[in-house]
């Protein structure tokens, strides 16, 4: 099961993403942060923490990490291109949006006072790291195929 695979393997994972080496490691990191969501989700049923903090894990962590994961992995396949290569700013997006799923989930557990602050970076981070995807994939989009087949 990914899930396992992910929570055992979150090294692996986190320098496969910073080295570049796997595509795949995106979504393997995913799962990490789903699993992290699941966790929060007993401190809130307690009252020990916001219910919004789970929600928001999957939201920022789950679904920003999935969305930058997959349309990399589909831009560079789909346009002929090599999915083991990505553009350098992939990684940086990515880095973005695991400190804004940080910023927004761990941050608010440590200085609730702060929460507005860790909110507003944590959507900083996010339209940071789209931003970079926009960069970085921005000509692979709007360009022909490299191997030349239809599509």
């Amino acid at each position: 099961m990914v899930f396992r695979y992910a929570r055992n393997e979150v090294c692996v994972a986190t320098l496969g993403i910073l080295h570049r080496e796997k595509l795949s490691s995106k979504l393997e990191l995913k799962c990490l942060e789903d699993s992290e969501r699941l966790i929060l989700c007993g401190p809130s049923a307690l009252s020990l923490a916001s219910p919004f903090l789970a929600v928001h894990a999957f939201a920022v962590g789950g679904v920003g990490l999935a969305t930058i994961g997959m349309m990399s992995r589909v831009s560079l396949g789909h346009s002929g291109r090599n999915i083991r290569n990505p553009p350098k700013l992939t990684t940086f997006a990515l880095c973005a949006m695991v400190l804004g799923f940080v910023v927004r989930v761990g941050f608010p557990l440590f200085a609730p006072q702060q929460y507005l602050l860790w909110v507003a970076l944590s959507q900083a981070l996010w339209i940071a790291a789209f931003s970079l995807f926009l960069l970085a994939y921005f000509s692979v989009l709007v360009r022909p195929r490299i191997d030349g087949q239809p599509g």
